[in-house]
């Protein structure tokens, strides 16, 4: 529009209210009193409209979530899946933190944990994501060398090594398989 056009405009609407919006001077104008309380009006319509416009569009979750796991559940089964939820849920700002501990979510700011156990922490609320199995494996060639059948007491000649991470050193599956004293 041209400014003729925008002055047209301003004067029908003065008109139509029956009180003027602005004070005229050469080359300036400025709000009146009355103007300036039907800018403030409009300016608060305006933000709350434009505010549920977005939301609107959006239609979708924001804000940020903290996600702490396990330096291996990270790896293998959350980082491949951060493409498909960005995808769904741009408005979220994720932030993955990793370590082997459990955490107490009253001294940190994490929002949700994933851990890798049989038995939960009290007093959180849990939901099972995946299941899993858990058996040995050896190369051929040393299956063969300790002529390995697949026959429970056979492996119990086996030398096993594990990890006593997290003060797991004689886990139940590996003591039922092997015994004790094939655990290096």
């Amino acid at each position: 529009m041209s400014p003729s056009a925008i002055s047209h405009r301003i004067n029908g609407l003065e008109d139509e209210l029956g009180f003027n919006l602005f004070e005229r001077f050469h080359r300036k104008i400025r709000l009146t009193s009355e103007g300036e309380r039907i800018y403030m009006a409009l300016q608060s319509s305006l933000a709350l409209i434009n505010q549920e416009v977005a939301e609107i569009r959006n239609n979708e979750i924001s804000g940020s979530l903290t996600v702490y796991s396990r330096p291996s559940i990270a790896q293998c089964w959350l980082v491949p899946k951060l493409a498909d939820f960005h995808q769904r849920y741009p408005s979220i700002n994720l932030d993955i933190l990793t370590g082997n501990e459990y955490i107490n979510f009253n001294n940190y700011n994490i929002d949700l944990a994933i851990y890798y156990d049989n038995q939960p922490p009290e007093g959180l609320s849990c939901e099972q994501l995946m299941s899993e199995t858990i058996v040995p494996v050896c190369s051929r060639e040393y299956a063969f060398s300790m002529t390995c059948l697949i026959i429970r007491r056979d492996w119990q000649r086996v030398r096993c090594c594990m990890t006593s991470r997290h003060g797991i050193t004689n886990p139940a599956w590996m003591s039922g398989i092997f015994g004790p004293s094939h655990l290096v």
